[in-house]
């Protein structure tokens, strides 16, 4: 059986993820923490066999929903000059936009990500 799942970030040292089995995948349906800067959905074909459940590869991944703030290269450089790490790998990756998201992360903005301030 197909089941879907909305995966929410937080930050942290690492990325942390929490997961939620959802009805459908439908963003006015989710409840996000606080806490969380994003979240994607995705599915994940799921079965049981000899009372266990098994569940196959997570697919179909949505694209990101981002809360934070979209800058520029050129407003990145005019508002935080001290970020020279954030500003090179932008210029050596081609990014033209990133999202500074209200945990204070900054992520590269990618086609289709959505970002609600």
């Amino acid at each position: 059986m197909l089941k879907h799942f909305v995966k929410f970030s937080y930050p942290g040292i690492i990325v942390g993820h929490s997961h939620e089995e959802i009805a459908e995948r439908k963003p006015e349906l989710v409840t996000v923490p606080k806490e969380a800067f994003a979240y994607r959905f995705y599915d994940q074909e799921q079965t049981v066999v000899n009372g266990e459940l098994i569940g196959g590869e997570c697919k179909n991944y949505s694209r990101f929903t981002y809360f934070g703030k979209v800058y520029t290269l050129e407003k990145v450089k005019m508002l935080f000059p001290h970020l020279t790490i954030l500003i090179s790998n932008m210029e050596c990756n081609g990014l033209n936009k990133v999202v500074q998201t209200r945990g204070g992360n900054w992520f590269p903005l990618e086609e289709g990500d959505i970002v609600i301030e």
